[in-house]
């Protein structure tokens, strides 16, 4: 990053972490991993002191929609050491901010310094070249665990994956189920562009596939896992702002809740911080609601565990998912019944999930 007293600064940020082309020239996916990994662009900049921020005028860079827009951001500089916070945030990310260490004054006969007066003694009174460290933008996690199978868990991590998805928002799934059904469903067709999913099959895959995932550019990341100790493991990879346990009415999985709710409390105490969880009904029949789910209800809300608002109801079209792929949409051009009820059921509990993570981030501020 550099910027002269001129008024006039550049940026490249890149990925350092790409692994090297495996052939002389890159392959589409390596232009398009280059793409998604690497910020280039030059502007005008003026100091708003009054304000504390930066103001860019966007003049090139490797968006061309870029050029013409004006960007501001908040700075701080004390002694060679500046750091801006972007504003507005991107969708779904709750911190982000750039820590630039100054490196070097430039001087003639660098291009940028030639011929360049001195400009009084402002914030950045003279030409400098930076090394950046960006620090991690942090974006919204939501854990799904089980240790019982059949509750519901990837039915619901896709539900609220696409209702993310048709907001807008960049969507990446670790999916640490051995079976992977979310990489299954991957290969149906429509996926929607902005879902990726992230096979981490063992333990030992979580942090590569975080990884992976996170050079997507997510604005939000969901973690499908077992209800394991080698499931929970994953917390530590990628730090769940809230962990979700689907059962239905049962009164094993009642049990099985609970002690997925005990796992959650023991990882949430190794690293420092408590860790929002709540049990997610599911398979719910839409109608009626039976005695024994009461009976669950009030048995693990005496464990301590709180229940998301809303539960996911038996719909065909949850399952239908799975097998013919895509997302509401898709259903409706395949003739799938229940598709409108589905679709606001999900809403609901995409509403409910975006409100129990912002309580979380508040709760954890």
């Amino acid at each position: 990053m550099i910027y002269d007293p001129s008024g006039r600064m550049c940026t490249v940020f890149s990925d350092t972490g790409r692994p090297r082309w495996a052939a002389a020239g890159p392959k589409p996916a390596d232009l398009q991993a280059m793409w998604a990994n690497t910020v280039v662009y030059c502007a005008r900049y003026q100091e708003d002191d009054a304000r504390g921020v930066l103001a860019f005028q966007m003049e090139l860079g490797n968006s061309p929609n870029a050029a013409g827009r004006r960007r501001e951001r908040r700075f701080e500089l004390v002694g060679d050491k500046l750091t801006l916070y972007p504003t507005p945030l991107p969708t779904g990310v709750t911190e982000w901010s750039i820590r630039l260490q100054r490196a070097r004054p430039l001087t003639a006969p660098h291009p940028l310094a030639v011929a360049m007066p001195r400009q009084g003694d402002g914030i950045l009174p003279y030409a400098y070249e930076t090394t950046a460290e960006i620090i991690e933008a942090r974006v919204p996690v939501v854990a799904f665990i089980s240790p019982k199978g059949g509750a519901g868990k990837t039915t619901a991590a896709l539900v609220l994956a696409l209702g993310l998805a048709e907001q807008g928002h960049r969507v990446a799934i670790i999916d640490s189920d051995p079976n992977k059904p979310l990489v299954r469903w991957t290969s149906l067709p429509d996926r929607p562009d902005r879902i990726t999913v992230h096979p981490a099959p063992t333990s030992q895959d979580i942090r590569d596939a975080v990884r992976e995932a996170r050079r997507r550019d997510p604005s939000w990341m969901i973690l499908d896992t077992e209800g394991s100790v080698g499931g929970a493991m994953a917390f530590t990879a990628m730090r769940p702002d809230l962990v979700l346990t689907p059962l239905t009415g049962s009164q094993i999985e009642a049990v099985e809740a609970i002690k997925a709710a005990d796992l959650v409390r023991e990882f949430g105490h190794r690293g420092g911080r408590p860790l929002t969880h709540r049990g997610l009904l599911t398979r719910v029949p839409a109608a009626i609601r039976t005695r024994s789910l009461k009976s669950v209800v009030q048995q693990l809300r005496e464990h301590g565990v709180e229940f998301l608002p809303t539960a996911l109801l038996e719909k065909e079209a949850f399952r239908a998912l799975f097998s013919i792929g895509g997302g509401f949409d898709g259903l409706e051009a395949e003739g799938v019944g229940g598709v409108a009820a589905a679709r606001a059921n999900a809403d609901a509990f995409l509403d409910a999930v975006v409100e129990a993570v912002a309580l979380a981030a508040a709760s954890a501020a």
